[in-house]
């Protein structure tokens, strides 16, 4: 099967022979067409075809056989009791919150860094109850730019190894700004939450699940234990039409 997670900054496609992926390929999102995602296609084993999509204008480019290219949201729920809004949460949440549950017993909360970062919660139950949406790190550094004086940077995975020493230049300013203060948010809102929605001080391993690519620049700042798949959305998939008995 083909499985395709559309985002708002990259398209990423893999294709799993059952629980394993054994290809991938990614495109940019402001690049697709109709002509683009078909080389993609062409990459890949010929098969039923699964999307999950925050980018409507974006879907419709896929070519639609009957039975054979499927939505989320669309041509199959997530089947994951839902106490947040139904008509405004976004089906890459759930189907995050579904795949944490399903491969992680003790999956509570879920953070994806992708273009926003979300930051979401299942109840004991396996219930998905909300969580938080705020800008991602690459999308921070582009607001920046719009200042006159201040360059759009490539975030440098140097920058983050000088541990508290003050930046000297502006572009790691930047980087160290954007990314330390994202770090010490989200280990701020695990220690408070951690109490309040687990009942406990201390998180143990597998409690809190880490995706998405930019998790890997910032991941070994925090000051919780935590599990890091950068395939939970596809696990999520795999699972929505292969459930495990």
């Amino acid at each position: 099967m083909i499985l395709i997670d559309v985002g708002n900054t990259r398209i990423h496609f893999a294709y799993a022979r059952g629980d394993t992926i054994t290809r991938r390929a990614y495109l940019d999102t402001q690049d697709a067409d109709t002509s683009s995602i078909r080389r993609v296609f062409d990459r890949f084993p010929k098969g039923k075809v699964l999307i999950c999509s925050v980018v409507p204008n974006v879907t419709r480019l896929f070519p639609r056989k009957k039975n054979n290219t499927l939505v989320v949201g669309k041509d199959v729920a997530v089947p994951i009791r839902c106490r947040y809004n139904q008509k405004q949460v976004g089906q890459d949440r759930l189907l995050l919150a579904f795949g944490a549950g399903q491969c992680y017993r003790d999956a509570r909360i879920i953070i994806d860094f992708g273009t926003a970062i979300t930051f979401d919660f299942l109840s004991s139950k396996g219930e998905y109850l909300g969580g938080f949406i705020f800008p991602g790190i690459e999308i921070s550094t582009k607001a920046l730019a719009r200042c006159a004086l201040l360059p759009h940077i490539r975030l440098n995975a140097k920058n983050m190894k000088r541990k508290y020493s003050i930046a000297r230049t502006t572009e790691e300013s930047i980087s160290r700004g954007v990314c330390e203060g994202v770090i010490a948010m989200i280990n701020s809102w695990i220690e408070s939450y951690a109490a309040r929605l687990i009942g406990q001080t201390r998180i143990r391993k597998g409690q809190v699940i880490l995706t998405g690519g930019c998790a890997g620049m910032i991941r070994k700042r925090f000051t919780f234990p935590y599990r890091y798949d950068p395939d939970l959305i596809f696990r999520g998939m795999i699972r929505l039409v292969s459930p495990v008995r």
